[in-house]
This record gives structure tokens, C-alpha cells and sequence, in this order.
């Protein structure tokens, strides 16, 4: 083979696998910045939604803890409906909407969690954390003018994508309300 044609046969193939690795992550990567709630971040998000029943986070206390919600209630039949700028979290019973006002921005955590491994691919832990403010009613009515949080959890490489996002919480925080609620996700 001539000099010319075997150095263009290892840019051809150097450039394939710079290009196929644009998103590999490395070993020991943990990161936390802001990302642009974009059009491709946008529709990601949307190809999500609830995959069963939504439960309230409690700690030893029980639900007395959880401060704006009914304290007999453990789980939710929730459903997420994505608008353009709002998530909305349907409950049928008790019925009830919870709606997150979605930033132009959201905070992106993703952290090698086995950095020692001797594998050749990389998996993350990913959150995408989403916050605004909370509009409500029904069985969640108290926490209407809250501060929220979305946080949708899994795992990635170092591009986001809904393909490996396995559950979601909203947090609830303001006057007289303090819970969270967490499923699981299905979709991406």
C-alpha cells in the first residue's frame, strides 16, 4: 500500500472513532454544570412519563412528616402531562394536580461511580435537576406557590438522553410544606 493511501485509511479511521466517541465518558468523571433546557433536552424530557404509581418519601416519622399532604396516603396514581413550559403530575385518587414550571436551564450531575473498574465502558449515575415554581391543586393544594424540584435520575454516558432515565422525584418545599414524591420513569 502506498504511504499516501495507508495515512488516509488512519485519519479516516482516527476521525470514526473520535467522532463515535463524542459522548464516551472517562473513568473517574464527575461533573455538575448547567445545561440549556433546549429543544433536543425538551423533547427528551417528554418522551417521558410515570411508569406506575408515585410514593411519598417518609423517614422514620411516618407521613406526619410530610408537611402538605393527607397523612393517610402513602402512593399516588400520578400521570405526567409535558406542556412546553410546565410538567403537570396528574393524581386521580385523590385527585389533584402538581405543576412544575420548567427552567430555561437545568443542573446536570453525573459521576463515574465504579472510577476503579477495569471495564472498558464508563456508566454514570446521572441527575437532571430541573426547579421552579410549583402551581397546585386538589390533594396537593398546599403547596401551591412552592418551590419545586424535579429530579429525573439513571444513568448516561457524557451526553444526556432520556434512554437510561430509570426514576424521577419532585421535591416541595415552602411555607407549611416540606415532601417529596419519587417513581419510577419509562420512555427516552
Amino acid at each position: 500500500m502506498k504511504p499516501v493511501a495507508a495515512t488516509a485509511l488512519v485519519l479516516i479511521f482516527s476521525t470514526q472513532q473520535a467522532l463515535a466517541c463524542a459522548c464516551c465518558a472517562e473513568r473517574g468523571e464527575r461533573a455538575l454544570g448547567l445545561i440549556s433546557v433546549s429543544d433536543y433536552i425538551g423533547d427528551e424530557l417528554r418522551s417521558l412519563s410515570a411508569a406506575g404509581p408515585a410514593t411519598v418519601f417518609t423517614t422514620a416519622c411516618g407521613l406526619e412528616c410530610a408537611e402538605g399532604l393527607r397523612d393517610d396516603i402513602y402512593t399516588y396514581d400520578l400521570s405526567f402531562d409535558w406542556g412546553h413550559d410546565w410538567l403537570t403530575l396528574t393524581s386521580t385518587a385523590p385527585a389533584g394536580t402538581l405543576a412544575l414550571h420548567l427552567p430555561e436551564d437545568a443542573e446536570w450531575f453525573r459521576v463515574d461511580t465504579q472510577p476503579l473498574s477495569d471495564t472498558s465502558t464508563v456508566t454514570l449515575y446521572s441527575e437532571m435537576r430541573l426547579r421552579g415554581e410549583i402551581r397546585a391543586t386538589g390533594a396537593f393544594h398546599a403547596a401551591d406557590g412552592a418551590e419545586g424540584e424535579l429530579i429525573i435520575a439513571g444513568t448516561s454516558n457524557a451526553c444526556w438522553s432520556a434512554y437510561g432515565a430509570t426514576s424521577w422525584s419532585v421535591n416541595a418545599v415552602g411555607e407549611g410544606v416540606d415532601f417529596r414524591l419519587f417513581g419510577a420513569v419509562a420512555g427516552g
